[in-house]
């Protein structure tokens, strides 16, 4: 497997992106194109990319605006850009999803979120939808769009009175803090995964777990909002394919976030839609003890559909 790592242009003024593109050793067949989750980045998906490398399909990603190697400096973790990014975010993702055709012209090009970035891809859809053979959510959640629309106000008034760049214990408590109770005899991250080597490795890296501040938590919960409100595909296809997976255990999907979502999509009368969870797994299933019957899973459903 071969490495690339690329800088793009942001749609933020100012921003740039640190992406990586992974190819075979050998003509791919596809390409998947990887959202990472909130506090992370594209980094912790090369085992992902080597496993899918092995069976012959390419893999491309980039770190989001406030993370990994996309910040400027150390204080930008954690936050977008200036003014309201939500739609900055989307639109980097869209420009990865071009640079990956350039990369591998003809390719049918899979894009996958995880968590955070799952949201992000159930944003991008109703957008850009037509420029993707599939779409892959794991760890995503099901929100009542009276919800999203209420935790996103509340947003927008904190960032009012206390600035983009503060940061909320209010907002961190609405978003994450149901998480961090979820296993409280493995710790505030026991959520993230029930193999205790993962974790630690989260812990010890320094582009991970740093907090949000109140206008990345604003930009995210405006996609939410967006989500919700389950508008916007009238040009998409139906036959569009969606896999929505998560972990049993997981506290932010979980089998019945996976039916609730799967569900809104038969709604919308998409006929491909798939949906898995994984018994006894938490949030993280790509980094579980079972993670390979995950990508396996993962891959054979891309090829099924490259077929």
């Amino acid at each position: 497997m071969k490495r690339e790592d690329l800088t793009l242009p942001s749609s933020a003024e100012g921003h740039r992106l640190h992406a990586v593109v992974w190819s075979p050793d050998e003509e791919p067949r596809a390409v998947l194109q990887i959202a990472h989750g909130m506090s992370e980045h594209i980094g912790r998906y090369e085992a992902l990319a080597r496993f899918l490398a092995d069976r012959g399909i390419a893999a491309v990603g980039h770190d989001h605006l406030g993370h990994g190697e996309s910040v400027i400096n150390e204080r930008d973790l954690g936050f977008f850009a200036d003014g309201d990014a939500s739609e900055s975010v989307i639109r980097d993702m869209r420009a990865v999803t071009l640079e990956a055709k350039r990369h591998f012209p003809g390719l049918p090009v899979f894009l996958l979120g995880h968590s955070m970035g799952s949201f992000f891809v159930r944003r991008y859809l109703p957008l850009y939808g037509g420029e993707i053979a599939g779409a892959v959510l794991l760890g995503t959640g099901w929100f009542p769009l009276p919800v999203t629309r209420g935790g996103c106000a509340l947003a927008r008034t904190i960032c009012a009175f206390r600035g983009e760049r503060a940061y909320s214990p209010a907002l961190d408590a609405m978003i994450l803090g149901r998480n961090r109770k979820a296993f409280p005899e493995d710790g505030r991250l026991g959520w993230l995964s029930k193999r205790r080597q993962n974790v630690a490795d989260y812990e010890a890296d320094p582009l991970c777990g740093f907090p949000f501040t109140t206008g990345a938590y604003r930009d995210f919960l405006t996609i939410l909002a967006a989500v919700s409100a389950e508008d916007g595909y009238d040009g998409i296809r139906r036959t569009l394919p969606i896999l929505v997976m998560s972990g049993e255990l997981d506290p932010v999907g979980g089998k019945t976030a996976v039916e609730k979502v799967a569900a809104e999509y038969h709604k919308l009368e998409f006929t491909d839609v798939s949906a898995k969870v994984w018994p006894g797994d938490r949030h993280e299933i790509l980094n579980e003890d079972d993670r390979e019957e995950v990508m396996t899973y993962l891959a054979d459903w891309i090829m099924a559909r490259v077929k």
